[in-house]
């Protein structure tokens, strides 16, 4: 949809995301929300209801969307191995397709500061995705295309590396072909699991 005919709501999250990334939500205001949107503030109250659940809002729903991406990464595969460099190429296409620095600038900026209930939301999908890439090196360990190596950490270990080349990207403006990051996952995470 064209940004003159972009819905109210969709411009306020819009706006929310360059504001919050700018000034953090405690430096931010919902007036400044609107101004940046192009609605007055009870437009805002009307979808939202406030700041605080707009802000909220804008990250489920980037999660959820995530989420649906990643499940539907690893329902075309049919092996561990298969599942794994599914969710290897998520990554990378995660690094390589980062268009939203707004974002991933909030979740840095906020996660270090926000209130324990986004802290203890944060964690419960991580856990969510360290549990399901785990359960798939779980299962090729099972059927015997993976070595006995601690699915949690190793999980974990993927997912820190990828948000490290994110962050390095972001902040330092350090890129990294795609190609060249695919084949350092495979090498790493893939050949290192196989027997």
């Amino acid at each position: 949809m064209p940004r003159g005919k972009e819905a109210p709501r969709d411009k306020i999250k819009r706006a929310a995301v360059k504001i919050f990334a700018q000034k953090g939500f405690s430096g931010s205001s919902a007036q400044e929300i609107a101004d940046e949107a192009g609605v007055n503030k009870s437009m805002l109250f009307y979808y939202f209801q406030s700041k605080e659940n707009l802000f909220y809002s804008i990250f489920r729903e980037q999660i959820s969307e995530n989420r649906k991406k990643i499940i539907e990464a690893i329902s075309k595969a049919d092996t561990p191995l298969g599942k794994l460099k599914a969710i290897i190429d998520y990554e990378v296409k995660l690094y390589a397709d980062v268009v939203d620095i707004d974002f991933f600038r909030i979740i840095v900026k906020e996660s270090c500061i926000s209130s324990n209930e986004l802290l203890d939301y944060f964690k419960s999908e991580l856990d969510t995705y360290v549990t399901l890439i785990g359960s798939i090196i779980s299962d090729g360990v099972s059927d015997g295309s993976f070595r006995n190596l601690e699915p949690e950490m190793l999980a974990k270990s993927l997912l820190a590396c990828n948000r490290f080349f994110i962050h390095e990207r972001l902040v330092f403006g350090k890129e990294i072909p795609k190609e060249k990051l695919t084949s350092f996952f495979n090498t790493l995470f893939v050949e290192g699991l196989m027997l």
